[in-house]
């Protein structure tokens, strides 16, 4: 298990960078984003793609009870970016 890295000028944002290389070294089972608080949309598009050649693929899982009011074309769309 490990935490989502974040970026040195926004500890609110994931470093998907970083993120790229944990994925390889840890190999996880499952992902799960979210949060009580939310600045900035999750980046699951993009942690999508970072997963699709692994083997096995991870579960995507992105808890957005807390966030469900914000969900839509003006802030994000999850279940169309996987």
């Amino acid at each position: 298990m490990f935490e989502f890295p974040v970026l040195e000028d926004n500890p609110y944002q994931i470093d998907l960078n970083k993120l790229e290389e944990l994925l390889g070294l840890h190999k996880p089972e499952l992902i799960v984003l979210g949060k009580s608080m939310t600045l900035h949309r999750e980046p699951v598009k993009e942690i999508a793609k970072l997963v699709s050649g692994m083997n096995p693929k991870p579960i995507l899982h992105y808890d957005m009870a807390h966030v469900i009011g914000l969900t839509g074309p003006y802030f994000q769309e999850p279940f169309k970016e996987v």
